[in-house]
């Protein structure tokens, strides 16, 4: 079983309202986007998330389908060499 490292309240607040607006306008679950999208912040590659969440373009779309479709649950890594645009 994986451990996610703990994510900063402010950070996770943000993963919320990401993981809320991906779930409104692209259909995907909310309960596992939040949780791909921590991992993926927590787990080596940290995310600007002030700026995912403010983006209104392909950059966001573009996060939230690789994300959804790359990310490996076992070991909260991405695969298939996907790199998220709003990576730091």
């Amino acid at each position: 079983m994986m451990v996610t490292p703990k994510t900063s309240k402010d950070d996770y607040l943000m993963i919320h309202m990401i993981a809320v607006r991906a779930a409104k306008e692209m259909g995907v679950s909310l309960m596992n986007f939040e949780m791909d999208l921590e991992r993926v912040h927590v787990c080596g590659n940290p995310l600007r998330l002030q700026e995912m969440l403010e983006d209104r373009g392909a950059d966001f779309i573009h996060d939230v389908a690789g994300i959804t479709q790359h990310m490996n649950r076992s070991t909260g890594q991405l695969t298939d060499g996907f790199s998220p645009r709003f990576s730091v």
